[in-house]
């Protein structure tokens, strides 16, 4: 079974190693680019780290 391809692959495995350490993998729903820039100010302003928009074509990094 194909989990997914190439960049897909690796953050799904991103996701599960930081699960499997305890920590928390969070999604927020963002239907246009102000709802991602804040999503993506309020992650990274708490710590957050890994954060990417995912669409339906594409995947862009936010912050590392």
């Amino acid at each position: 079974m194909v989990d997914g391809l190439g960049e897909e692959r690796e953050h799904t495995a991103h996701h599960v190693k930081d699960l499997e350490s305890g920590h928390f993998v969070v999604v927020v729903d963002a239907p246009d680019d102000a709802a991602k820039s804040r999503a993506r100010e309020a992650l990274a302003r708490h710590g957050g780290h890994f954060i990417n928009y995912y669409s339906r074509f594409s995947t862009e990094n936010l912050a590392p």
